[in-house]
């Protein structure tokens, strides 16, 4: 057999800030949650590592599945490379707090469409080529809430970037959770419409002798064109985001009248209001704000809600959801 399904789902977060109180002095809370959706974001009190939100997760996981760190085979790690908080080899640096040294670890520090998704389907391969593997631990911390710059309002439709992560333990056999099909697509640099400003700060890796201590710091995103990148935006997105649902269901045998719900994570109120009525869903649509946007692990938290439903109970549903600034991907999982 080469299925498997999700044994247990763990997440973590930093501090809990309630969208009123972002950027309160330019922009209005209710603009913010009618134009940009943000009910709330995580962002730390103090320094939080993305390996510390990894930890925090997994040990949830772990704890959710009955599962001890000793009957992990292998841990996948997705997560995107901070010049501040260097990710590299994350999943075996989880391994060892976990005081488990021996199981197989990978790295993926780029990827199309929401991180839970995109690992979902890594994994599914893996169970598929591996008879071996048995038990899995699938990570995805995000450090993001500082990459939004609340101080000026123009670039408020990024404001909900947060700090946060899933995991799940997957393993061998039938049960709940297990994937049926996937499909992902991607526009790139999406014509360039998010930017990225640069601070030079005197920090590096090799202080005494790089460059005179010059190191160039990705600092924050920003809208090239605050004006129109919002339509603009909501439109591509809702239509390449539908299309690779779309996709999705067939490559699983479906038609969307066979799912019960498509669940996304964040999604503008603009973009879930195309996205509704392209696909016809009607309620049957429901986007994850409340966590805020996390690149794809706030799925994880809305996952934990659509496992634990009864009614849900042996249906089809949908996982959606896009990346900035043009990532899309969709996983059809029987519940």
């Amino acid at each position: 057999m080469t299925s498997y399904h999700i044994a247990g789902i763990g997440t973590a977060a930093a501090e809990r800030v309630p969208g009123g109180a972002v950027g309160e002095a330019h922009v209005d809370a209710g603009e913010l949650l009618a134009a940009v959706g943000l009910e709330a974001r995580h962002a730390p009190e103090r320094d939080i590592s993305p390996f510390e939100l990894a930890v925090d997760a997994s040990r949830d996981a772990l704890a959710a599945a009955d599962v001890g760190p000793p009957d992990v085979d292998m841990i996948l790690h997705l997560g995107r490379m901070r010049v501040e908080y260097f990710t590299w080899g994350l999943s075996l640096a989880v391994a060892k707090e976990l005081g488990h040294l021996t199981p197989r670890c990978v790295d993926v520090s780029e990827f199309t469409g929401p991180s839970l998704v995109a690992g979902l389907r890594l994994l599914r391969a893996k169970f598929r080529a591996d008879e071996r593997l048995s038990t899995a631990l699938l990570v995805f911390p995000h450090r993001f809430s500082d990459f939004a710059d609340t101080d000026v309002p123009e670039d408020r439709w990024l404001w909900p970037l947060s700090d946060g992560a899933g995991a799940l333990v997957l393993r061998r056999g039938s049960g709940p959770g297990a994937p049926l099909g996937s499909a992902f697509a991607s526009d790139g640099t999406a014509a360039r419409s998010i930017g990225l400003r640069s601070e030079v700060v005197d920090e590096g890796p090799d202080p005494d002798g790089f460059f005179n201590h010059e190191w160039a710091l990705a600092k924050y995103y920003f809208l090239r064109d605050p004006e129109a990148w919002p339509l603009e935006f909501e439109v591509r997105v809702a239509t390449r985001l539908a299309d690779t649902i779309e996709r999705a269901a067939a490559r699983a045998g479906l038609g969307l009248d066979d799912l019960a719900v498509v669940q996304t994570g964040y999604l503008y109120p603009g973009v879930a209001e195309r996205l509704r009525q392209h696909l016809g869903l009607g309620s049957r649509l429901a986007a994850h704000n409340a966590q805020g946007m996390m690149g794809g692990a706030e799925l994880a938290f809305a996952l934990q809600t659509l496992m634990a439903d009864p009614a849900l109970r042996g249906t089809r549903v949908a996982l959606a959801g896009f990346g900035l600034p043009g990532h899309f991907g969709a996983l059809i999982a029987a519940l």
